[in-house]
């Protein structure tokens, strides 16, 4: 019994076994129909990846080895189960079948090999060509930006680094290398005057390097068969300024703009928040710390005034707030007894405060609930500053206490809890002083007469954040949801209060812009983005040619984006310095150069570095000071000669009232002993702003 199963298990096992092998065979000889199925699509995919692999046919982007995978995916989906090993496939379709499943899967890899050795034959093709641009003889770094001829590309450039040289060193060779025709290329600049010099460096006919400007309303024009209607723009100060006029003479609106000048227009940080006094001292001064209480001061006999300057942003508030309450006092005046001794100076509280035969004492002590100040206060041998701090308070409340005067107190943290105002009134009317509010129009007409620069600058504030709000393509209700995930409460509610008063302005300006059956630039950008997105306009086009690219904005990526969406092939070729931001004013966004490749795609990035506008040391004081701020892209400006210099010195002005005379009559008398003949040679004085001029104001 057990040998005739063992028989039948040997049977079995024979007609599995055959059973396996006829069918491995039916499998094979299917596999083998497939690929000769399909042996002429993989002799043609394969011959087309590999002409691209030629050094007459170029650079292998990225787009074109990516058009080569879905042109051909259908055939690498049917043919990747195929085993190389199948017995019925001859060694030669072997071999194509392994050349299709390696091209597909390692493409990447290999266009990158190839890319290499293509730049180091193009280079010695091309050396004459590029020792002779513009009748300059361009560096390595230029030359080789210029042949990297990427879907993206991105030249990070230095100052002085011959940024449009390189532009026209591309535009010339991929005239001559790959035989573009000239209306096909669109150079782009940011300025009517880049734009035109540009156009003249390249002197090429058919080719015209436009603003974005000119390029939104020639799109416009092109789609809708007429000349669009353009907002002066040297209308659009004067315009705000009289909106807001008209706004003011509205109650509620008044009370809006006093409000946030008096408790949004500097931005309030917790003493805390700074590392040590000179940030915090740095932060008054740039923020303007100062109240809005004219105070006289002799120059040379002469009067003029100034507002007053508190060294605290909180005290800086309570003067305010008395002020505006017209409670009379004088800020840091000294004590009605003389305190001096060996150990302490004569002491000026806070505020003294006078009203009829009535006067009394604040003090504003900068601790938080528990009694903490921050460290980097003054500290004493052998005390902390939080030690110190409280030393000195119980020596001023001993000393009031001493001579019989009134001392009022109050603190940080009822600054931080919001409570501060609402607890000085009832201290103060406890004590006697009687609050008399100025009406809203009686603040702002302080405001306006103390602060002329602040209500100035208010306003072309505006005009620049209905200008970036545009070009950046958002509405006020976005920039309100934004607002939602901003962290802290006092920002957020500074937020919607300066949101609250450009509403008005902001539509208001639209309006008049549609009552007029005016444009104005952003809109001229979005109008052409529409038409370009929607298909209404068509032009060819193989490369766009950016110059400053670190000055685009989200309004102009979006008609770029839509152009490159028409023209899948076409390639983008951006030049800019982003240490040379200067417009976002204008609405550039920083964002777009530092994340280039997050906006455009696959990018290729290149740096030009050596600078042929200044030399050491002025280039390592520069680039130290720059890379200051992380933002930054990191870059290593060389100079193009070892044996030239640039000399500088820096000159401080000590002064707190934006005159910078007396440090400009330094520097030219220095000037004057040093260098010979000075009388005969040209000073050029430049500002970062127009009105820098008038920093030097005694004519002399």
């Amino acid at each position: 019994m057990e040998v005739l199963i063992l028989i039948y298990a040997l049977i079995a096992l024979g007609a599995y076994g055959i059973w396996r092998f006829r069918k491995r065979q039916r499998a094979n000889r299917e596999m083998a129909d497939l690929f000769g199925s399909k042996l002429t699509e993989i002799r043609t995919a394969i011959s087309e990846i590999e002409s691209q692999l030629q050094q007459e046919n170029g650079f292998f982007s990225h787009y074109q080895l990516n058009n080569w995978k879905q042109k051909h995916s259908p055939i690498y989906e049917s043919v990747k189960e195929i085993s190389t090993y199948t017995p019925l496939l001859s060694q030669d379709e072997k071999g194509e079948l392994e050349t299709i499943l390696s091209y597909y899967q390692n493409g990447e890899s290999m266009r990158n090999e190839y890319n290499e050795l293509f730049a180091k034959q193009e280079l010695k093709a091309y050396e004459a060509f590029f020792n002779n641009i513009e009748g300059r003889k361009l560096d390595l770094q230029q030359r080789t930006a210029i042949i990297t001829d990427e879907d993206n590309n991105l030249v990070m450039a230095g100052a002085g680094s011959g940024k449009t040289t390189t532009i026209v060193g591309k535009v010339k060779y991929i005239l001559d290398r790959y035989k573009v025709k000239p209306d096909e290329i669109l150079p782009i600049s940011f300025t009517k005057n880049a734009a035109s010099t540009l156009a003249e460096r390249i002197n090429v006919k058919g080719i015209e390097a436009k603003t974005f400007h000119k390029l939104g309303k020639d799109i416009i024009v092109a789609c809708e068969a007429k000349q669009p209607s353009i907002f002066d723009e040297a209308q659009f100060r004067p315009l705000i300024e009289r909106i807001f006029r008209d706004l003011l003479k509205q109650s509620v609106y008044l009370h809006k703009i006093t409000e946030y000048f008096t408790n949004y227009l500097k931005p309030v940080k917790s003493q805390f928040e700074f590392k040590d006094q000179g940030e915090y001292i740095q932060y008054m001064k740039d923020q303007n710390f100062k109240t809005y209480k004219a105070k006289g001061i002799d120059r040379k006999g002469k009067l003029t005034y100034k507002m007053e300057v508190a060294k605290s942003i909180e005290e800086c508030r309570i003067a305010n707030f008395l002020l505006f309450n017209n409670v009379q006092y004088e800020y840091e005046y000294p004590y009605e007894v003389e305190t001096v001794t060996d150990s302490y100076r004569q002491y000026k509280p806070d505020f003294t405060i006078r009203q009829g035969d009535k006067k009394i004492y604040l003090e504003h002590f900068g601790i938080t609930l528990d009694g903490r100040v921050p460290d980097w206060f003054s500290g004493a041998e052998g005390q902390t500053a939080t030690e110190k701090y409280r030393s000195d308070m119980e020596w001023k409340r001993k000393l009031h206490q001493q001579h019989g005067t009134t001392l009022l107190e109050s603190y940080s943290y009822e600054m931080s809890e919001g409570v501060l105002f609402d607890n000085l009134s009832a201290k103060l009317q406890e004590a006697g002083i009687e609050l008399k509010p100025k009406t809203e129009a009686e603040i702002w007409t302080l405001i306006s007469e103390v602060a002329p620069d602040e209500t100035s600058t208010f306003l072309t504030l505006m005009q620049t954040f209905i200008t970036l709000m545009k070009s950046n393509n958002h509405s006020i209700n976005d920039l309100l949801q934004k607002n939602k995930t901003t962290s802290t409460r006092y920002f957020q509610e500074r937020n919607i209060a300066f949101l609250d008063i450009l509403k008005p302005i902001y539509e208001a300006f639209q309006d008049h812009l549609q009552a007029r059956n005016e444009i104005d630039f952003s809109d001229m950008i979005s109008k052409a983005t529409e038409h370009v997105a929607a298909g209404r306009y068509n032009r060819k086009l193989s490369y766009i040619i950016i110059d400053e690219f670190q000055d685009i904005s989200i309004g102009r990526y979006k008609l770029i984006s839509a152009l490159k969406t028409q023209n899948r092939a076409c390639k983008l070729f951006c030049v800019g310095d982003d240490w040379q931001s200067i417009y976002r004013f204008s609405g550039s966004d920083l964002a777009l150069f530092k994340d280039y490749e997050e906006y455009f795609g696959f990018t290729a990035k290149s740096r030009i570095e050596t600078t042929y506008r200044f030399h050491p040391p002025l280039i390592r004081f520069s680039s130290r000071f720059i890379l200051k701020n992380p933002n930054q892209t990191p870059k290593t400006l060389q100079s193009n000669s070892i044996a030239k210099r640039t000399e500088f010195q820096v000159i401080y002005s000590e002064t707190d009232n934006q005159d910078d005379t007396l440090a400009l009559h330094k520097v030219f008398n220095e000037l004057a002993s040093s260098i010979p003949e000075i009388e005969n040679k040209d000073i050029l004085l430049l500002g970062r702003y127009g009105f820098d001029l008038y920093r030097v104001r005694n004519g002399q």
